[in-house]
This record gives structure tokens, sequence and C-alpha cells, in this order.
């Protein structure tokens, strides 16, 4: 029994060696991962406050310049009263614009019919600006790309006055501070 013992106890304490050096080693390796884990964390987060910073600079960032574009666009365009201002527009606008050939004659038509009469005198077509919203939509290197929502009253020789909805979507070129491109679409009422 003496003998037992004798072997039994440096045993039973070899086990619990093993055992303690084994849950420190395993403890070590826990730390050692939190370690790690606790970098990888720091890291993203690192990254995601210099994201958001970038956000929160380009949000805070000024572009009421670019929504003045977009409102001085349709103040000019929407108002006429006759065939003279219709046309003048064009000229008017050609200080806020850098449009392509092909983008000019899309935005800007002559107002006359095929036999070279005034569709906007003959029907006496007027058009007066009510209401006029510009909103960013998007921040690229070069362009700010804006949203522009214009209600204008129209009236004609004959008919009672109406109203009608424009959607706007415009480019304004960070650089020149000139819009690049246009693209109007009136919406139903």
């Amino acid at each position: 029994m003496k003998n037992k013992l004798v072997w039994l106890v440096p045993a039973l304490l070899g086990l619990v060696v093993i055992t303690l050096s084994f849950n420190n080693h395993y403890s070590q390796k826990q730390v050692q991962t939190l370690k790690v884990d606790n970098q990888r964390l720091q890291k993203h987060q690192e990254a995601d406050q210099e994201q958001n910073g970038r956000f929160e600079s380009q949000s805070t960032h000024s572009y009421d310049w670019a929504k003045q574009k977009a409102s001085d666009f349709n103040q000019t365009y929407y108002n006429f009263s006759d065939q003279k201002s219709y046309q003048e527009r064009e000229k008017k606008l050609s200080n806020l614009l850098n449009l392509s050939e092909k983008n000019q004659k899309k935005v800007f038509d002559s107002g006359l019919d095929r036999t070279g009469g005034s569709v906007i005198d003959n029907l006496g077509l007027k058009s007066q600006l009510m209401q006029n919203d510009a909103y960013i939509a998007n921040v690229g290197k070069e362009d700010i790309e804006l949203f522009s929502f214009a209600q204008t009253k129209v009236s004609s020789a004959g008919r009672d006055d109406g109203t009608a909805y424009h959607l706007v979507h415009l480019w304004v070129n960070q650089s020149s501070k000139k819009i690049d491109d246009i693209k109007l679409n009136q919406l139903k009422d």
C-alpha cells in the first residue's frame, strides 16, 4: 500500500503539473489570439474612422455653389414670355454651360415650326418658374451630379394656366464650375 502511495502521489503531482502547463500553454495561446484579434479590430476601426472622416468632410464640404448653378439654370431656362425671351435663354446661360454640341441641341431648340413661324408667339406660350430645389446626388473627382426639381406655371393664349413639373439632371465640373451635361425630363402630373 505504501508502495502504491509512493507511486500515486508523484503520478498525481505529475498529472497536475502537466494539466497546469497545458492550461498555461492554452491560456497563452488564447492571449496571443486575443492580441491578434485586437490588432485586427484596431486596424478595422482605424480604416472605418478614416472612411468616416472622408465621408464627413465630403458631406460637410459646401457644394452650395453647385446647387446655385442648378438654380440659376432653372431660373433662366424655365422663365420666358415670348419667342424673343425663349431664344435668349441659350445666350443668357452661356456663361454657366460647357455642353457638347449634341447636348446643346437637345437642351435648346429654336421654338420655330417647320415653316419658320414662332410656336411660342403663335400659341402665346409662357412659362414661369414657381419652385426650384436642387439636391446633390453624387460627388466625383471631377464632377458633381445633381438632381433639380422645377415647378413651373405654364400658360397659353385662350387656355387656363397649368402646372408642369420638371426633373433636371445636371453634372457640374468642379474645376471649371460649369455645367457639363444636362438631361431634361418633364414629369407627368
